[in-house]
């Protein structure tokens, strides 16, 4: 797993929608999702389920989703994500796939965040992701997904720290659209 994580207003989502423009049409970037704290249906994990699994039967050749008629989440990601996944045949070499979730700390609700325990809890289990495909996240370092990120060892970076980095990368990609001025500012 990668890890971005920084506090509100550091870029993740900007990073993230980036990384989807240069990589899905080449196939790395798999299947993506966005959660918003403001839409609902953003942190509903069946909702992210069904939408990853649709996104890699259009991404991944030899994936086919299984139909499911529960709607319980460990019924879901079994026919939905862990068992097709078991289906598809090695990619060639050096053709790593990812999975990224964007703003995985704006999806709780009630004081619960059922995606960051979906993922903590099912994309976390051994083996469940062929050595091929990875999970790639962006969010708040907040101490429960500190905590429940952990098993997964990842490879971090915080962005609070290169605010500077990313103003000058924002400058540069909006030198000739926006005046001077605007892009001092």
């Amino acid at each position: 797993m990668f890890w971005l994580k920084g506090g509100p207003g550091t870029g993740k989502a900007v990073w993230s929608a980036k990384v989807c423009e240069l990589h899905q049409k080449d196939g790395i970037v798999a299947a993506h999702h966005f959660c918003r704290h403001s839409d609902a249906q953003t942190s509903d994990p069946r909702r992210m389920l069904r939408s990853i699994a649709a996104q890699l039967a259009h991404s991944v050749p030899g994936y086919a989703a299984g139909a499911c008629d529960s709607d319980a989440l460990e019924d879901l990601f079994q026919a939905l994500i862990a068992e097709p996944l078991r289906q598809v045949p090695t990619p060639a070499a050096a053709a790593h796939r990812v999975i990224l979730i964007d703003a995985l700390d704006e999806c709780e609700a009630g004081g619960k965040n059922a995606l960051l325990d979906l993922v903590a809890t099912k994309f976390g289990q051994a083996g469940v992701l062929p050595p091929w495909l990875r999970l790639v996240v962006t969010s708040r370092p907040d101490g429960d997904i500190v905590d429940k990120l952990r098993r997964f060892r990842p490879v971090s970076m915080e962005c609070d720290k290169n605010k500077s980095d990313a103003r000058a990368y924002l400058a540069y990609l909006l030198k000739h659209r926006v005046a001077d001025a605007d892009v001092n500012e």
